[in-house]
């Protein structure tokens, strides 16, 4: 069973703190819920369990490390777009970044 998150929760601390939202453990979060997340205030999400766990599997199959951190791209684009649906976001932070400099 996957975890979920307290949206109204959320909403509340958004509002208290108007920072941004940082989700630790995306990947095992149901996506439906991490989605709601991201409309209602988190900016970022980790996704390192199941990154490490790629590149680990990854390492141990061919003992090349080059081939691993591929794995490790690969891996960030499945859950990023493929299960999470979210796409720009490299260009969004891009843009955010400038406006910011």
């Amino acid at each position: 069973m996957n975890a979920r998150l307290n949206i109204e929760h959320l909403r509340k601390i958004v509002s208290a703190t108007n920072v941004p939202i940082v989700l630790h453990g995306g990947s095992s979060i149901e996506r439906k819920s991490v989605l709601a997340g991201v409309k209602n205030g988190v900016t970022k999400i980790n996704i390192g369990t199941a990154i490490r766990q790629r590149y680990e599997k990854e390492l141990r199959k061919t003992g090349k490390v080059e081939v691993s951190q591929i794995q490790v791209g690969e891996e960030m684009r499945h859950i990023i777009v493929g299960y999470y649906g979210i796409r720009g976001s490299a260009w969004k932070l891009a843009s955010l970044l400038k406006k910011r400099l």
